[in-house]
């Protein structure tokens, strides 16, 4: 049942930051407001998109408070209140501050995460916390990419498994080991579709950090990552310890001339068939003066590259 959020303005503080137009600073710290602040049904599903996924804009998050709200405007009001706290209660959201870093910071939309309190809720509702130590952007862009699947396979009539559904069969660890060699995918989810058939996809994001090749055993190359990775799906290392009958291997890079290297040399890695199973696009919004993207439907409304054909992951 729909909760619409009230579009009331909250009593803040005397001390609210205000900028030279008396707008609030949006990079000031959270100024706790006088009203206290209880969760409704919109912010748990806020708080667990964010949960999911990882740092999100607010018009992603939007999506999943959809069921529970109809204002736009209230919504953000909303978010706002979260972030700021009251002052008889916790600070509900955070603003991750590597975000001010970015070139159009005042102009796009605010990003926010789980604060302490919020994770702290999500953990007592037996809800499960991905603890990650990688860049902000790199998190962004893979909380962008797995959010989107979601959002988009809703429109679809797909339904979205996320990578908790998926451990929770075999009480397995998302980290796997094939031989000797040892990964983490950067996201695990799944896809049911309509006719009730289902995909399972490995999703590597790659902002161009890492060496197509390197002499130092001890180094992450691409050329190791997609060894182990092809000897994976040789061995089907992925059925025995995730319980998923097939596997694709998204990577999503930030431009074309790098897409186009590593399906080179991927290419020049091995003839197997299993090369087929690798699917590429890129996003340049993730580049080095990276930006906020509105959500990316295109990942599942238009194909992927590959060495073959063009793949449409939006078909059974």
């Amino acid at each position: 049942m729909a909760t619409d959020y009230k579009l009331v303005r909250p009593r803040y503080t005397p001390t609210m930051h205000r900028d030279a137009l008396e707008r609030r600073n949006r990079f000031a710290e959270p100024q706790p407001v006088a009203n206290s602040i209880d969760i409704h049904a919109g912010d748990d599903a806020v708080f667990d998109g964010a949960r999911r996924h990882g740092p999100l804009p607010s018009p992603y998050l939007f999506e999943f408070a959809k069921p529970h709200t109809t204002s736009w405007q209230a919504f953000q009001c909303r978010l706002t209140l979260l972030y700021n706290g009251s002052l008889t209660g916790p600070q509900w959201l955070a603003r991750p501050p590597e975000q001010f870093r970015s070139f159009k910071a005042r102009y796009q939309h605010l990003i926010y995460d789980l604060s302490k309190a919020a994770k702290a809720l999500m953990l007592q509702k037996g809800r499960r916390l991905i603890i990650r130590t990688d860049h902000f952007v790199h998190q962004f862009m893979n909380a962008c990419v797995g959010a989107s699947f979601e959002i988009a396979g809703r429109g679809l009539g797909l339904t979205y498994i996320h990578v908790d559904d998926i451990l929770a069969r075999l009480c397995s660890s998302l980290e796997i080991q094939n031989g000797d060699g040892r990964l983490i995918p950067d996201a695990l989810f799944g896809l049911r579709y309509l006719n009730g058939s289902y995909r399972f996809f490995w999703v590597e994001v790659d902002r161009n950090t890492e060496s197509m090749e390197s002499t130092t055993h001890k180094k992450k190359t691409w050329t190791k990552t997609f060894e182990v990775i092809l000897d994976l799906l040789e061995a089907r290392t992925y059925k025995d310890h995730w319980g998923v009958p097939t596997l694709l291997i998204l990577i999503i890079t930030t431009n074309e001339t790098h897409k186009r290297n590593l399906i080179a040399l991927l290419d020049k890695i091995t003839n197997s068939k299993h090369k087929e199973r690798f699917l590429f696009k890129t996003k340049q919004e993730f580049g080095i003066n990276w930006t906020i993207p509105p959500i990316m439907y295109d990942l599942l409304t238009e194909p992927w590259t590959r060495t073959g054909t063009p793949f449409d992951i939006s078909k059974p």
